[in-house]
């Protein structure tokens, strides 16, 4: 991903994204309900957003043109953004699974 990046710019570690991720679920993550199966099903609502951006964002780095990867380095391009959309969804699940676990 670093390719994609200006010079001067960095991009955050993965801990760090994952870690925003992570915080994301757990501040939308309010008033579960005490049972298993109906936490199960909000929390997996939740995750599933952050999935589906994620996963939006990959298809349209894998459907771009070919000239649009050719394109000054930035850290707003489409890759750049999936990869940290993809470091998101890795914090959020870990996330889940503990609010899931935890009562």
């Amino acid at each position: 991903m670093l390719g994609y990046v200006e010079e001067g710019e960095e991009l955050a570690d993965e801990s760090a994204l994952q870690q925003a991720g992570e915080q994301l679920v757990r501040i939308f993550a309010t008033d579960l309900p005490s049972s298993y199966r109906e936490r199960g099903h909000a929390l997996e609502a939740l995750f599933r957003t952050v999935l589906d951006h994620a996963q939006s964002l990959a298809l349209e780095v894998h459907f771009m043109p070919a000239g649009v990867a050719r394109v000054k380095n930035t850290s707003t391009h489409p890759a750049v953004m999936a990869y940290i959309a993809a470091q998101h969804v890795v914090g959020a699940r870990r996330a889940a699974m503990d609010l899931y676990n935890s009562r």
